[in-house]
């Protein structure tokens, strides 16, 4: 049933279940620390014939252990992962993370224009006149939008010539999406997750080749 959504959806995506997004991509968004990665459900293609997309679930658990030996298992994250590669290397790593009362790095934190988007992100870079020009007004408004559309934050790490976001949904898509029976709600938000992914990676990328970088 996916792969005849993904299909439908455009043609230059193919859908392979046995496959995921391998865990040193993972690695590069810089999200967070863990100890058991999985990954499975790859869809993967091209965008506009020049941009490579690459989508999976993934799901990872922190792993802990008492002084008498027993183990706890934690999930840390679980949810769908896209990754964006472009031809033009940013000189700069942009990540933009869900609003937290801790700060991640004093240094390289911004504040945006958007007083919204203050609210409910932090954004965090190595160069502000970079992200100010990549991050523009219309980029913020878009990210806005598809949450308060679906209810999911997007978490977002820019770094070289990719561009990786994940999507915290839980286990919705892997109970709901990957079964013979569909419900509309449940494949509304996954087209609308797919839809935001390829629409804002065309926004960065258009940002960024406008920008001396």
């Amino acid at each position: 049933m996916i792969k005849t959504f993904v299909k439908e959806y455009s043609e230059t995506l193919e859908y392979v279940p046995n496959k995921g997004l391998e865990q040193h991509i993972y690695q590069e968004g810089e999200f967070e620390r863990y100890d058991r990665y999985y990954s499975e459900d790859l869809i993967q293609g091209m965008l506009e014939d020049q941009y490579k997309v690459t989508m999976a679930e993934v799901h990872t658990q922190d792993v802990s252990r008492d002084s008498e030996g027993n183990t706890t298992t934690t999930t840390l994250f679980r949810g769908l992962v896209a990754v964006i590669d472009f031809a033009k290397l940013v000189k700069a790593n942009i990540k933009i993370r869900k609003n937290k009362r801790k700060i991640l790095d004093k240094n390289t934190r911004i504040e945006m224009d958007s007083g919204e988007f203050e609210e409910k992100f932090d954004v965090y870079t190595t160069d502000k006149i970079i992200a100010m020009q990549i991050l523009t007004a219309d980029v913020m408004q878009m990210i806005l939008d598809f949450q308060a559309k679906t209810g999911l934050r997007p978490e977002l790490t820019l770094a070289g010539n990719s561009l990786i976001i994940r999507f915290a949904t839980g286990d919705l898509f892997e109970a709901k999406v990957f079964e013979d029976s569909l419900d509309y709600k449940t494949l509304k938000k996954y087209y609308d997750t797919i839809n935001f992914t390829l629409d804002i990676a065309k926004n960065f990328v258009k940002n960024i080749e406008q920008t001396e970088i």
